[in-house]
């Protein structure tokens, strides 16, 4: 019963310690996509510039 309480707690602790991150940086993806894929078609922009705007 022991190693399922352990099993159990070092999945609580992972899951809580990469969620955080992961749910960050893919919203940042999102953003990303977003603006790439709104841009005319004629125009497209790079991520740099995307990057750019977003971080001045």
């Amino acid at each position: 019963m022991i190693l399922y309480n352990r099993l159990q707690f070092a999945f609580t602790i992972t899951f809580h310690y990469l969620f955080p991150q992961l749910t960050m940086g893919l919203s940042l993806m999102i953003v990303y996509y977003f603006l790439y894929f709104s841009t005319p078609k004629v125009k497209k922009i790079s991520i740099q510039s995307v990057h750019n705007q977003i971080t001045l």
